[in-house]
């Protein structure tokens, strides 16, 4: 896959009884496209500033992105609120795709905005 020079974060939020806690997973070797909302594909998704992110299959991590994570540009080392992400590009995981059925260029796309 071309362009995959990238690190990228992805953060999750976990509502839990004691409070929120945003674990983030570093993922290296990917790529990060904004991108100006006409090329977001045919899901639906509003026109508007946006983003792709494709991981290589063989970067994928054990815990998929999913609507509602956030995936940041760049090594994120800890996260204790949305505020921590204020300053980093970064983005609201609107819609995963894995593509990783396929014989060339096996990778998950994850689109936000």
């Amino acid at each position: 896959m071309l362009d995959c020079d990238k690190i990228v974060t992805l953060v999750r939020h976990v509502s839990a009884a004691d409070g929120d806690v945003y674990p983030c997973t570093i993922i290296p070797g990917c790529s990060w496209q904004a991108t100006d909302g006409d090329n977001l594909g045919e899901g639906g998704e509003a026109p508007g500033s946006g983003y792709v992110v494709h991981i290589p299959e063989e970067r994928v991590p054990d815990i998929l992105p999913a609507p509602g994570d956030f995936m940041a540009l760049g090594a994120v080392q800890a996260v204790a609120g949305r505020k921590d992400l204020l300053g980093l590009q970064h983005f609201r995981v609107a819609k995963v795709a894995d593509n990783r059925k396929g014989v060339f260029l096996r990778h998950v796309k994850v689109v936000g905005m």
